[in-house]
């Protein structure tokens, strides 16, 4: 039992952490994009200047300076980046805080409160809400970026400037892995109940 207490505390502070952590990065990620968009609205013509990239899947594609011509569409991506990094962060915080809901029976030695219930149910209903965001944002980004890149004509006249390898690191399933951490502590207490209950029979 003073197992599962301790792993929790553990977890608890963990999560604590990147809670702020999370906050701290998409403060500044929604900060930079809200700036690009800006910049772009105050000085439409630095967009000559820009010289930015094209991911397509696991490939990025560098485009020269003189490419991007359109202002709305400068400033759309970043503030549509801007938007997403937002709501990330709230569905993230949100995820966070009630895994500590989650923890802190555990913590208190009562892991079979009904709180634990309701956090498990809880977090199903923000993984369909994420599932949906993030369906939503791909469709947006890629209508966008179809308009905004003009491809027909990106990959002639010497548009690309050079051509890289992403090396994604894919987070989705943390969720998943923290549901699946907290439901074998639940059910390791339950075999420990049921040990001890065996043990007095």
């Amino acid at each position: 039992m003073k197992k599962i207490q301790t792993a929790a505390a553990r977890l608890d502070k963990l999560f604590a952490v990147l809670f702020w952590l999370v906050i701290a990065v998409g403060a500044l990620n929604f900060a930079i994009s809200a700036f690009m968009a800006a910049a772009i609205h105050r000085d439409p013509a630095a967009l000559q200047s820009f010289s930015g990239g094209l991911s397509l899947d696991y490939l990025r594609f560098d485009i020269a300076p003189g490419y991007f011509t359109s202002a709305a569409f400068g400033m759309g991506i970043n503030l549509m980046q801007a938007l997403f990094t937002a709501v990330v962060v709230i569905l993230v915080c949100l995820t966070l805080h009630i895994l500590r809901g989650i923890l802190r029976p555990m913590i208190h030695s009562t892991p079979f409160e009904g709180a634990i219930v309701s956090g498990l149910k809880k977090l199903g209903i923000l993984a369909l809400i994420f599932c949906i965001f993030q369906n939503v944002a791909n469709w947006l980004s890629i209508g966008m970026v179809s308009r905004g890149y003009d491809l027909n004509r990106l990959f002639v006249g010497g548009n690309i400037t050079g051509v890289t390898v992403n090396y994604a690191l894919d987070l989705d399933f943390l969720l998943i892995a923290a549901v699946l951490f907290l439901l074998s502590y639940v059910f390791h207490y339950g075999q420990e109940l049921q040990q001890l209950s065996d043990e007095t029979l």
